[in-house]
């Protein structure tokens, strides 16, 4: 009389266990590797919990609030060629001005889904709002690398904000909007 076989195939993320033979033979190896079986089964559990978790603290940091744009409704409009600053920026130089003017265009394209500003849009409103420093204006951007990520080549430079340019932005754009 032949006996019954069996066969167990466990993959947690690939670690993979795998028992084949009489069913007695099978059960006594599930016994014994319980615990490890358990454990893997823990740990890929907690990994994708972390995983999770970083992509939604992304998806937060990437998409901050779902009223966008609206929320800020003293401080920016939409027009065609963009978004236009309401408010003269704040600061006591055109350097300063500068650097207000480049948090919160990049806060608020932000806020419209972009995550990053083109110097070019950024030159274009400090234009506008008589605080363009033509000589200087890439050296006072680059001196905020707390605020800023730079990307993009020489003739197409853009800025991204950083997790502490994003809480500085955000904190200008508040207070500039409750005046």
């Amino acid at each position: 009389m032949e006996s019954q076989k069996a066969k167990i195939f466990v993959s947690v993320m690939d670690g993979q266990f795998e028992f084949e033979g009489p069913v007695t033979f099978v059960e006594a190896q599930i016994t014994r590797f319980e615990e490890a079986i358990r454990l893997a089964i823990s740990n890929a559990k907690a990994e994708k919990s972390k995983t999770d978790s970083l992509a939604t603290a992304k998806s937060q940091l990437n998409n901050p609030s779902p009223s966008g744009l609206e929320s800020f409704e003293n401080l920016f409009a939409v027009a065609e060629s963009g978004v236009q600053l309401l408010v003269d920026p704040p600061g006591a130089s055109t350097a300063n001005k500068t650097v207000s003017v480049a948090l919160l265009l990049t806060y608020a394209n932000l806020l419209s889904g972009s995550d990053s500003t083109s110097f070019e849009q950024i030159r274009s409103m400090c234009k506008t709002h008589a605080c363009l420093d033509s000589s200087n204006f890439s050296k006072i951007l680059k001196s905020e690398k707390d605020a800023f990520i730079f990307g993009g080549g020489t003739k197409s430079q853009t800025v991204k904000l950083t997790v502490p340019g994003r809480k500085r932005a955000e904190a200008l754009a508040n207070e500039l909007n409750s005046k």
